[in-house]
């Protein structure tokens, strides 16, 4: 594992030099000051819990502009510690910033690119840290870096269309609890206090409306807390692995959501198989990778199983076939390439095609959900209105 250092060191000409530096072990650390022709007089280790919720991690997006730049710069001809150098003093990511500085400073101690990459495995998948391997070992970076440049471009498109599809409906629903809780604290009261001095008989609906709004105005401040709380509590459970697992099993019993989230994981599975076998990894390495890659554990257990399949001699279409997860088209695809011996061609297809499937869907699932919700929300809070304007127009017809 990776730590940050703080540490003072003393220079050729005595002078204090102050700073902070990543390293795996107290060895390293004093190895990255020798190298500077530095000498540690002092060092304390940084606590990670300080700033666990900041910015401790490393986005699609920024995966994709570093796979991007990498191939871009190696392709001009720039050697690799070039090409970190400018990275590590140009990334915008704190972490990823981090690890490339790490990164050039180890490869300068003779260390491999891939064999940092490892350290920071936290970040990035097993798939991409054995591409770079591979691509480090036959010198074809360049090629590794284009596909996995894609790949994440593909991902961070999708991320970003499921975003905008939830952000309207989002803010629809803070608006109208916003509503809600106005009405609450200075409509309904008023109301309330208009009924009882005229003696009105109110239906069941219009006095829960008052019990609730009295809760909400006599109770305001324990309310706000409890949100917060809730909300706290939520956002640490859902960031935890069993609330990863939970939302995982969630969206794959939803119905509606539970066929978007399997077309996702058909075009990750279909990319990142094509990107393999494309750089001439073995369909059982390629197999076993992808395992250690994915996040549903369904998917993770079945994969396995499909991996003990191919050593048995077992074709890849078979195995899926039996699987009972993926489309036929997707089975007749595999079978086909698997026929022709041109796999990585047909994987390739199915990608493209998985690919352009899921932004059709979102982009669809955005245009059906905000009119849909629209009428949801009129509904609620037309409800509302009208069990308080019912009373009132009892009222009138009395006073009339």
């Amino acid at each position: 594992m990776v730590n940050s250092y703080y540490f003072i060191a003393l220079s050729k000409d005595k002078q204090k030099i102050k700073g902070k530096v990543e390293a795996s072990s107290i060895d390293e650390l004093r190895s990255i000051i020798r190298f500077h022709d530095y000498y540690l007089i002092k060092y304390r280790k940084i606590k990670r819990n300080k700033d666990k919720f900041l910015e401790r991690t490393i986005k699609e997006k920024d995966i994709h502009n570093l796979c991007k730049n990498m191939a871009l710069m190696l392709r001009s001809g720039q050697s690799l510690n070039n090409v970190l150098d400018l990275l590590g003093s140009t990334a915008n990511n704190r972490t990823l910033k981090e690890m490339i500085n790490y990164t050039k400073i180890e490869m300068t101690n003779g260390q491999s690119f891939t064999s940092c990459l490892k350290k920071y495995n936290k970040y990035f998948s097993k798939m991409f840290i054995s591409m770079v391997e591979i691509g480090e070992k036959s010198s074809t970076l360049i090629q590794v870096f284009e596909y996995l440049s894609r790949y994440y471009d593909n991902i961070n498109k999708i991320k970003t269309k499921i975003i905008n599809a939830l952000f309207y409906p989002a803010l629809l629903i803070i608006l109208t609890f916003a509503i809600i809780l106005i009405m609450c604290l200075y409509v309904l009261p008023m109301y309330q206090t208009i009924f009882t001095e005229n003696n009105i008989d109110l239906p069941f609906i219009t006095k829960s409306l008052f019990i609730f709004s009295d809760f909400i105005s006599n109770n305001l401040i324990l309310v706000i807390l409890s949100i917060i709380l809730i909300l706290l509590v939520g956002i640490l459970f859902f960031i935890s692995k069993k609330g990863k697992d939970f939302i995982n099993l969630f969206l794959s019993k939803m119905p509606i959501i539970k066929q978007i989230y399997k077309t996702i994981n058909i075009y990750i599975i279909s990319c990142s198989l094509e990107i393999m076998l494309v750089n001439k990894i073995s369909i059982i390495d390629a197999t076993n990778i992808l395992v250690n890659s994915l996040h549903d554990r369904y998917l993770i257990r079945k994969f396995k199983w499909v991996c003990d399949e191919l050593r048995r001699g077992q074709s890849l279409s078979k195995s899926l076939e039996s699987f009972n997860y993926f489309p036929k088209m997707f089975i007749e695809m595999i079978k086909n390439g698997e026929n022709v011996n041109n796999l990585d061609v047909e994987i390739k297809s199915v990608s493209n095609y998985y690919f352009q499937k899921v932004i059709d869907i979102l982009t669809k699932l955005t245009v059906f959900i905000e009119p849909c919700l629209i009428i949801i929300i009129a509904l609620f809070v037309g409800g509302i209105m009208a069990s308080v304007f019912v009373p009132m127009l009892t009222l009138l017809s009395t006073i009339g």
